[in-house]
């Protein structure tokens, strides 16, 4: 099976990193810290819904609708970019169901996920929002 390269919104993070390291040159105010992207056994640890434990929270790995991949299927990894490019397996609606009983525990949970990454400067205010306005337009569950 082929699975396209991942849809995930790194720029949403960047925009958050740069932010941070400005904010860091200009104002001598260190750039925020996560736990590290949890391993075990030389692998990386997955939470119940196969995501990395560990790094930068959003609410797309907070509150996930499929499992992301780091790096690419076999299948399409013919090189070392699209080896690293990764690739998002999203949930069926039953998975999506037991996670989220109810639109508004879904939006909830989002919005949550959101607030706390500006809080904790993983995102920008601007950017939480856009994921939470996503949220709103996605068919969950």
């Amino acid at each position: 099976m082929k699975y396209p390269r991942s849809p995930f919104p790194l720029g949403r993070v960047f925009n958050a990193a740069c932010a941070n390291l400005d904010r860091w040159v200009s104002d001598q105010v260190a750039p925020p810290e996560a736990a590290a992207i949890a391993t075990l056994d030389m692998k990386t640890a997955l939470d119940e819904n196969a995501n990395a434990l560990g790094g930068w929270r959003t609410p797309y790995v907070d509150v996930p609708t499929g499992t992301w991949f780091g790096n690419a299927a076999p299948s399409i990894a013919d090189s070392l970019i699209c080896y690293l490019a990764g690739y998002h397996v999203p949930f069926d609606q039953a998975k999506l169901m037991s996670l989220y009983p109810t639109r508004d525990d879904y939006l909830r949970r989002v919005t949550e996920s959101a607030d706390a990454a500006v809080e904790q400067r993983f995102l920008l205010a601007a950017d939480a929002r856009e994921i939470v306005a996503e949220a709103m337009r996605a068919r969950v569950p």
